[in-house]
């Protein structure tokens, strides 16, 4: 089995609600990496099995991991040891976060659209910033 299987299968463990969820955030994951060469190409892995998403070419980014966290809420995950969440909860207190490690979704909400793609641009391009 191959990594994409792999990573496929995990999608496919999550409930229905967030799996579509999150396979949006990958979406909007990949095209903003591909409409910024900084970024470039991104390899697609599990890290702690989570669907993990690393800039390898250009490593402008730190690690983004997606993740279910019940059938009502998933996580958008950046190492704890980035200033990517603390950066984050200045600009939108409003939302929930687990300590220095994520950003924290329901699934019963809209996907806030621009919200998130700041996060994937904070989070894919990290070193860039810091």
């Amino acid at each position: 089995m191959d990594m994409q299987d792999e990573v496929a299968l995990v999608f496919d463990s999550y409930s229905p609600k967030v799996k579509a969820a999150l396979l949006q955030i990958r979406q909007w994951i990949f095209e903003h990496a591909q409409a910024n060469s900084q970024i470039g190409e991104l390899s697609e892995c599990l890290k702690w099995n989570e669907p993990s998403y690393l800039t390898l070419s250009t490593k402008s980014g730190t690690t983004l991991r997606l993740a279910q966290l019940n059938e009502a809420s998933f996580a958008l995950l950046v190492h704890c040891q980035t200033r990517v969440i603390s950066e984050f909860k200045i600009l939108y207190p409003q939302l929930s976060y687990d300590k220095n490690r994520a950003v924290i979704f329901k699934t019963g909400d809209q996907l806030p659209r621009e919200i998130i793609q700041h996060f994937i641009h904070l989070a894919l391009s990290y070193h860039l910033w810091k």
